[in-house]
């Protein structure tokens, strides 16, 4: 199997989730990441650092069908029509990644002495990500059980305009109007982070009115309740004084930073926040057009633009 340093692409599309908050509110329909091009390094600088994010063969949670080398015939199938992450065969089959990420993990010291580990990934993609040596990146590449070693790079945010793409005029009375559309819905949205005081993620909105509390409510890994972090990751005033403390609401459900990543390559900058708070502006407005509270006052510049409404105003919210 021919292993090369690759490039994930379009990975905070593709993690953006909208789940329904049913009966059974751990129910998800998943779709695992795959690697649509690949490309060799072009880094070759002697001991240069780079990030990067090595995907492991063993299929990812969202596509384990209960055919796995190492797990008993009889265990239970997961399927990504119904990945409830508290069932036994998930529990099992998540259980069964960790050992196997584990063991490559200890493996480093000798294949990848360089390699610092910084995460680690089992729904979507059979992954962990580490800092790592050009030379050892390519030891990894060609290590067994590796499928890919894909660069961590820094991804330009682009915006596009949606509800005429997505057909929502033609669709929009079906998903219940301005009053309901998106009620018992939760979206979770990769970006760049939310402003939570923005009047559409407030409870109650002015269409609609208060918003009742969600089944449960995913933690920090996107499933579950808890998780790590706290339910919103705002206020670290000792980074940016202006980082306001907030706590959640019924509308804006939770809210988690993941900058490891940014943070070693990068550096956060003063104006920036080291929380979920969104200095850039584009998490927000990304949220907002997909699940923005309806009846909001626009303004541009101190002209008014009347009022603004996501395509999901009812749903409850996640920023990742």
């Amino acid at each position: 199997m021919r292993r090369a340093v690759v490039l994930l692409a379009a990975l905070a599309t593709a993690l953006a989730v909208m789940v329904p908050a049913s009966a059974d509110p751990q129910d998800y329909e998943a779709t695992p990441l795959t690697v649509e091009s690949s490309f060799t390094s072009n880094v070759t600088k002697s001991g240069e650092t780079i990030r990067v994010i090595v995907q492991l063969e063993d299929a990812p949670l969202a596509s384990y069908e209960g055919d796995i080398n190492g797990l008993p015939a009889t265990s239970p199938k997961v399927t990504k029509q119904n990945l409830n992450m508290n069932s036994n065969a998930v529990r099992g089959y998540s259980a069964y990644l960790e050992s196997r990420q584990s063991t490559f993990k200890g493996s480093l010291k000798v294949i990848a002495p360089s390699a610092k580990v910084s995460g680690d990934f089992q729904v979507a993609l059979n992954g962990i990500a580490m800092s790592v040596t050009v030379e050892d990146a390519q030891r990894i590449s060609k290590t067994d059980g590796v499928a890919a070693v894909m660069l961590d790079s820094l991804e330009q945010l682009d915006t596009e305009t949606s509800p005429a793409f997505i057909g929502a005029p033609d669709t929009w009375t079906e998903l219940g109007g301005q009053g309901s559309a998106g009620n018992g819905v939760v979206v979770g949205v990769l970006d760049t982070g939310i402003w939570p005081e923005h009047p559409s993620f407030a409870d109650p909105s002015l269409v609609g009115g208060t918003y009742s509390a969600p089944a449960t409510v995913p933690g920090s890994n996107g499933f579950g309740s808890g998780g790590a972090r706290s339910t919103c990751d705002f206020g670290n005033l000792g980074f940016n004084p202006d980082d306001a403390v907030y706590t959640c609401n019924n509308k804006l459900i939770g809210a988690y930073s993941f900058l490891d990543t940014y943070k070693a390559v990068l550096g956060l900058t003063s104006t920036e926040f080291d929380s979920a708070r969104d200095s850039n502006g584009h998490g927000t407005h990304t949220t907002s057009t997909a699940a923005g509270n309806g009846g909001v006052d626009a303004t541009l510049l101190g002209i008014d633009r009347g009022t603004l409404s996501g395509i999901a105003p009812r749903a409850h919210v996640i920023m990742y």
